[in-house]
């Protein structure tokens, strides 16, 4: 049945692209007839960029499956997802776009595209939901074996009402278990060497090994039969590995990954989302780069600002911890006296925050206006995008601590090092941040690892710009 829906999921693929390109040019009509202030947008420039979008929009469908048809979304789940792909969608526009040097895209039109674009999509999966288009209505599911594994996986299945599978039935290695009912009314149909007469007649999407391979013989000519029809295989882990996996912590992600070709089962603390986390770190290069182009005015008025306030260099380098704890040289504006580290330890007894933070709200040390204004502002942490750029941090993550801190984190502590560090977070966006505690801060970089996603790092880089207009870094 998968195979046969591939064409219906096509199909609303290309309606969806279809829809996209409508989109765009409603946006430009509604832009050039009711709301241009000129003589009119040129055509030619948009006629350019609709190919880009045919591109750019199907690679994108296709790569994150938005039209994927095994898995069940909510409402608001869907929602969530499609915002992302489009996030992502529109960048990649705008890089190509630059990079093809069609620049007379309007704004506005580009706005309105994102919101008009959203609600179509929006529409269309919500159509296919309610028509018939549901693909499939039942997932159908063989399982090899009869045994616990079996009984738990059918157990397991039954549970959830609003699963779209249905377990067609078990195949056992031994004929004395044929017509036993393995749980929930689901029995032995037939033994193994049935399957290729069973896949001639029935549908099936699937094929559930619930039994360890080893003690299937020829397991490979199964494996062959189920290839030759074109049904997914799937493997459940055996007994102690289930009941390994079943108690992990849940923050781990896990997958099967080759290791230089070696098959090897991989538990990951940070979101195994690979696609994502490449995306993620091809924004940081973009945003990074178009940061530091339309901030680097700013940089020359800083530094002559910081150098007349206090002698000493505009920029000021320090070591940090980054990825898995390895060091790497922060570059920000300097905030401070030239002599501000070796203050430090004087200073340890006003320090406000539990260790191993250090966190003074009236520091001494902080250069009088300039250095409290970059500070409140956040702005201090520009040049953090050279670092970025160098690949040592991400636009969003948790902060890199220095490693003096870091000697003195607790275990669980040390995991906010196992995703890269961020420009900005969930810390730098909380107000009174400073006034935090150093337990509740781990808990806040914690919280965005385990619940990592693009639209999470989107909705905390809008909550940023409310932070530096706001002055949440006082």
């Amino acid at each position: 049945m998968a195979t046969r829906d591939n064409y219906k999921i096509q199909l609303h693929r290309i309606l969806d692209v279809f829809l996209s390109v409508l989109a765009f040019w409603i946006a430009f009509l509604i832009r050039d007839q009711f709301l241009a202030t000129t003589d009119g947008l040129a055509t030619s420039e948009y006629i350019e960029a609709t190919p880009w979008i045919v591109i750019i929009w199907y690679g994108s469908f296709a790569f994150f499956n938005l039209h994927s048809h095994y898995v069940k979304y909510t409402n608001t789940h869907h929602l969530r997802r499609l915002a992302e792909v489009l996030i992502i969608n529109f960048a990649l526009l705008i890089l190509c776009l630059y990079v093809v040097k069609v620049k007379d895209i309007s704004r506005l039109v580009l706005a309105l595209f994102f919101a008009i674009d959203f609600v179509f999509l929006s529409l269309s999966q919500h159509i296919s939901m309610l028509g018939g288009a549901k693909y499939p209505i039942n997932i159908l599911i063989v399982i090899i074996g009869s045994k616990e594994a079996a009984r738990e996986f059918i157990e397991f299945v039954s549970r959830n009402p609003d699963n779209p599978c249905r377990i067609a039935g078990c195949l056992d290695l031994d004929q004395e278990y044929v017509g036993k009912i393995v749980a929930n009314d689901i029995s032995v149909m037939g033994t193994i060497e049935q399957l290729q007469d069973f896949l001639s007649r029935e549908v099936v999407d699937e094929i559930v090994f619930a039994m360890p391979i080893d003690k299937i013989q020829e397991a490979q000519r199964y494996f062959a039969i189920a290839e030759a029809v074109g049904v997914q295989i799937r493997i459940l882990p055996h007994w102690y590995l289930r009941k390994f996996l079943a108690t992990r912590p849940k923050f781990y992600s896990i997958a099967f990954e080759g290791f230089f070709d070696y098959p090897t089962l991989l538990l990951t603390p940070t979101p195994f989302a690979r696609g994502s986390l490449l995306v993620k770190t091809a924004l940081d290069y973009l945003l990074a780069f178009l940061g530091l182009l339309c901030s680097m005015p700013l940089f020359l008025p800083v530094i002559l600002a910081v150098k007349i306030a206090s002698p000493g260099p505009g920029f000021y380098k320090q070591q940090r911890c980054g990825l898995y704890g390895r060091k790497f040289n922060l570059y920000k504006f300097r905030t401070m006296v030239v002599d501000a580290d070796t203050k430090k330890a004087e200073l340890r007894s006003l320090n406000e925050s539990d260790e191993p933070a250090f966190k003074i709200r009236n520091d001494p040390r902080i250069i009088p206006g300039i250095g409290f204004f970059l500070r409140k502002r956040g702005l201090d942490e520009l040049p953090n995008l050279f670092n970025v750029l160098r690949g040592e941090m991400s636009i969003v993550g948790p902060r890199p601590p220095t490693p003096d801190e870091v000697v003195k984190y607790e275990p669980r502590e040390r995991r906010r090092l196992s995703m890269k560090p961020g420009l900005t977070g969930l810390w730098q966006i909380t107000p009174d941040r400073n006034a935090m505690s150093f337990e509740k801060w781990m808990e806040l970089d914690l919280q965005y690892i385990d619940n990592w996603s693009l639209w999470l790092d989107f909705r905390i880089m809008l909550a940023t710009v409310k932070a530096v207009l706001l002055g949440y870094g006082a």
